[in-house]
């Protein structure tokens, strides 16, 4: 039966013997706050992380592989052009490469392994972070267009 843990506290002590990140920061970037009643703190952050990250691929998925069941991401796909979509294919592919080593993890895992998953993530994260949030701005901008192009076009 598990037993009601401070995963803070029980994080800090892999923190040390490991070298982690603050847990603050973790947090910040990843909402770690209802981990309370966990086992395995490691794991449990390591899937936490990998929640967030396919956050992001599920956005880069709507760009690159538009539906014609969603006009949305085939309208959004469309303000990307082949130069951008070869950028986004190698975030997408880098983001998915982290994606199979944690679902690995949870096959053959080991507090060591989980450990070098999560500083290894934790290092590339600014960079997919900012990739993401450069992707969501066109993705904003597109929207802005098609309200200036209606109000423009307005006969009313």
């Amino acid at each position: 039966m598990t037993e009601k843990l401070d995963f803070k506290a029980e994080y800090e002590k892999y923190r040390k013997k490991h070298n982690l990140p603050d847990f603050d920061t973790l947090h910040k970037e990843f909402e770690l706050g209802d981990l309370e009643k966990k086992d395995f703190p490691l794991r449990v952050l390591r899937r936490k992380m990998r929640d967030k990250l396919i956050f992001f691929c599920r956005i880069l998925e709507g760009i690159l592989y538009p539906t014609e069941r969603s006009p949305l991401s085939s309208y959004e796909s469309s303000f990307f052009n082949e130069d951008a979509r070869t950028t986004l294919t190698k975030m997408h592919s880098a983001m998915m490469i982290f994606d199979r080593q944690s679902m690995l993890l949870d096959i053959e895992g080991s507090e060591d392994k989980d450990v070098e998953y999560i500083l290894k993530l934790w290092k590339q994260w600014p960079t997919f972070k900012q990739d993401v949030a450069n992707v969501v701005r066109t993705m904003e901008e597109s929207w802005k267009t098609t309200i200036k192009e209606e109000t423009e076009h307005y006969f009313g």
